[in-house]
């Protein structure tokens, strides 16, 4: 069995950009898991070096500096530079520090070889709260 989690380090990470997730927890007798990122702009996040299918799930705990914002937070794919939303949910704040829990419930997704996933935060103007945010992934198989 292989899975890795990873986790803010810091609260306040802004948005407008992959949350950088750089607590990196793994059982791995596979070698399937890298805490990496695809890119040197972008956050850390999940490097998944094996095609097949994976148990992926997240939660992330944001607050905005501006009231009426909508930010999407989402988890996403990228494999070779393109990158795909594969879950979003977008939550709208009432006021300005509002804060908010935003969860993925587990799903099975199909990975090629040496996708990354990460967990994007829409807006510059939210930021996650007290380190609350990670994000899953088990590998199934092929």
């Amino acid at each position: 069995m292989a899975f890795a989690t990873v986790s803010t380090v810091v609260a306040d990470a802004v948005g407008a950009k992959d949350i950088d997730l750089r607590t990196f927890v793994e059982v791995d007798n596979d070698n399937v898991f890298t805490n990496g990122r695809y890119n040197s702009s972008y956050g850390y996040g999940i490097k998944c070096a094996k095609a097949g299918k994976y148990l992926v799930a997240a939660t992330a705990n944001i607050k905005t500096t501006i009231g009426a914002s909508t930010p999407t937070l989402a988890i996403r794919k990228v494999i070779s530079g393109t990158s795909t939303y594969i879950a979003k949910s977008v939550h709208t704040f009432a006021d300005a520090n509002d804060g908010t829990s935003l969860t993925f419930s587990p799903f099975i997704v199909n990975l090629e070889a040496n996708s990354y996933l990460s967990l994007y935060l829409s807006l510059s103007t939210a930021v996650t709260k007290a380190d609350g945010c990670w994000l899953t992934a088990i590998y199934l198989g092929e």
